[in-house]
Formats: structure tokens, C-alpha cells, sequence
């Protein structure tokens, strides 16, 4: 995350999620499904620590830890759902 930056981490994360819902949608066999699947995995987390640290550092300081709890909140439940 640190040599690529946060923003290029959220970047490759997202490009992981499409082309794993790709190799989920298309899969003709149980082993692309657990491909597209490890990829999915990869992505969310990887989206999920570089989120987390972007908010971070974009927000005032005074605002800092609601928008990361709501961050990290929103994926909780996502994954609850």
C-alpha cells in the first residue's frame, strides 16, 4: 500500500473485483469459481485497509474517527448481510 500510494491501492482493489465478478459470472468449472472468488477476497481486502487509512488522511481531525468507524460500520454490515 505504501509504494503504491492509497488511491492506487483503491484502484488495483476495484480492478480485482471486476475482473473476480468476471471469472464468478463466467465460471464453467468449481476452479474458476474459487478463482473469481480469491480475487473477490483480495480485493474487498484490500480495498478495506487502504480505505480505512485514506479517510484517515483526507479527513479534519475533528471528523477523523466518526467517518472511519462509519467506514469500517458500513463493511461490517455489508458482510453481516
Amino acid at each position: 500500500m505504501d509504494s503504491l500510494g492509497r488511491r492506487a491501492t483503491l484502484m488495483v482493489s476495484s480492478l480485482l473485483l471486476v475482473i473476480g465478478g468476471a471469472f464468478v459470472t463466467l465460471a464453467n468449472s468449481f476452479g474458476v469459481l474459487l478463482l473469481g472468488r480469491a480475487l473477490q477476497g483480495l480485493g474487498s481486502g484490500c480495498a478495506w485497509c487502504a480505505c480505512s487509512v485514506y479517510i484517515a488522511e483526507l479527513a479534519p481531525k475533528e471528523y477523523r474517527g466518526g467517518l472511519v468507524a462509519v467506514s469500517d460500520i458500513g463493511i461490517n454490515v455489508g458482510i453481516l448481510i
